[in-house]
């Protein structure tokens, strides 16, 4: 694709630059790492090298899944899983027993992934799915980091604290609290012992009180 049309459709631009810069500035050199040997190198080696095919395959890939980043629109290029992409790469994964080429892919891919966070292996519901991640903000990551503060104390904690805002309670430490509101155009009073309860319950009693404020 040329850089004139790749001007004229800004999001892809910026994907295609950050999957190139991705590729040249972590995934190639780690290539390079685990093979002990470079690109530049290998282009010197004969073609039908088993260095020079190796560290080739690898590359390709990699390629393949950075090709599925860029186009996830593209049906055969969807929730790139293991099989799919040993698939895509068919002949160029060597195994010592016919059948094990996903295995072989997985295994290469969690290896990739400890090494460059950008790689993404997702397990879960029966399926295995890879992806490299070309945006600049690691969001799987900030949301990794937040599951130590989303807890269910905490939640509770927030629900009890939106609870008796809305019942203009400031003092959410006393025991004891009074609130006044109206129920049918009268004026009431209600008092209360704060206590503990669970979550559903703290999350319907906030419903309630905002709906019969509205």
């Amino acid at each position: 694709m040329s850089k004139h049309a790749l001007s004229c459709k800004n999001p892809l631009k910026v994907h295609f630059e950050n999957a190139n810069r991705l590729y040249q500035g972590s995934l190639r050199p780690l290539l390079e790492k685990e093979h002990g040997l470079s690109f530049e190198e290998a282009s010197r080696l004969p073609w039908a090298d088993l260095k020079r095919t190796a560290l080739r395959n690898d590359d390709r890939l990699i390629k393949t899944l950075l090709l599925a980043a860029l186009v996830p629109e593209v049906e055969s290029l969807k929730n790139m899983t293991p099989q799919k992409l040993a698939a895509l790469n068919h002949g160029t994964i060597a195994t010592p027993i016919p059948g094990q080429e996903a295995a072989t892919v997985l295994n290469k891919f969690k290896r990739w992934a400890a090494a460059a966070g950008q790689i993404k292996i997702r397990e879960g519901a029966g399926q295995t799915t890879l992806a490299v991640q070309l945006s600049s903000v690691d969001t799987e990551q900030i949301l990794a980091k937040a599951e130590g503060v989303d807890n269910r104390r905490n939640r509770i904690t927030k629900l009890k604290e939106l609870i008796f805002k809305a019942l203009g309670q400031e003092n959410e430490e006393q025991l004891f609290y009074t609130t006044e509101f109206k129920w049918r155009g009268t004026p009431r009073r209600a008092s209360g012992i704060k206590g503990g309860l669970p979550a559903a319950a703290l999350g319907a009693m906030l419903l309630h009180v905002l709906v019969a404020g509205l």
